[in-house]
C-alpha cells in the first residue's frame, strides 16, 4: 500500500477520484444539516486533530522563538501530545477496520483513493513514531546540561514538525473524499 506523500508529492487528487467533491464541494459542508450525523462527526473530529496539532506546534514555535524556557515547555508539551496521538492512533484504527472497507464496498471507484489513505496511515505511523523517540529522549534529557536540553528540545520539535505538516494534509484529502461520499451515499 503506498502512501499519498509517495503516489502524488502533495499534488491535489487526481480529477477521477473528485467526482463526488465536485457534486458535493467543501464551500457548501459548514453547517449544512443535510450531510447528516455521520459526515458532521468527522468534520468535529478532524477539527479536533488539528487542533491539537496546532496547539503542539504552538508550543514548539513558541519555545523556538524564545517566549518558554526549556524547563516549562518540557514540563507542558506532553499533555498535548499524549491527547494527540492517542486520538489520532484511535481514528486511524476506526477509519482502518470500518469506515474505510465499508466505504469501498459503497463506492468502489475511489477505492485506490482509500488505499491511499491507508497508506498515509503508515507514513504517518512512522512520523508518530519519531517524534515520540524525540519526545522521550527530551524528557530524559538532564536539566543540569542546557546545552544537551536544548539539543533534545531542538529534535523533538524538528520531528513534530514534519508529523503535523503531513496530517494537515492527511485531513483535508481525506474529508474531500468521505465527506463527498458521505453526502452523496449514506445520508
Amino acid at each position: 500500500m503506498t502512501s499519498r506523500a509517495i503516489e502524488t508529492a502533495g499534488a491535489p487528487w487526481p480529477a477521477d477520484l473528485l467526482f463526488l467533491l465536485d457534486l458535493h464541494p467543501r464551500d457548501g459542508w459548514a453547517n449544512n444539516p443535510a450531510l447528516g450525523e455521520l459526515a458532521h462527526f468527522w468534520l468535529h473530529k478532524h477539527a479536533s486533530l488539528n487542533s491539537l496539532a496546532a496547539r503542539v506546534g504552538e508550543a514548539g514555535a513558541a519555545w523556538r522563538e524564545g517566549a518558554v524556557d526549556t524547563l516549562l515547555f518540557r514540563a507542558n508539551f506532553v499533555p498535548h501530545l499524549r491527547q494527540l496521538l492517542g486520538d489520532l492512533e484511535g481514528h486511524h484504527q476506526v477509519e482502518d477496520q470500518h469506515y474505510f472497507p465499508q466505504f469501498r464496498r459503497i463506492e468502489p471507484r475511489l477505492a485506490r483513493g482509500f488505499d491511499i489513505l491507508e497508506g498515509d496511515h503508515g507514513a504517518i505511523h512512522e512520523r508518530v513514531v519519531a517524534t515520540v523517540e524525540a519526545a522521550r529522549a527530551f524528557l530524559q534529557a538532564e536539566a543540569e546540561n542546557p546545552d544537551a536540553l536544548r539539543r533534545a528540545a531542538e529534535r523533538y520539535v524538528d520531528a513534530g514538525g514534519p508529523l503535523i505538516a503531513e496530517l494537515s494534509r492527511h485531513l483535508t484529502d481525506e474529508e474531500d473524499l468521505v465527506i463527498p461520499l458521505i453526502a452523496a451515499r449514506l445520508r
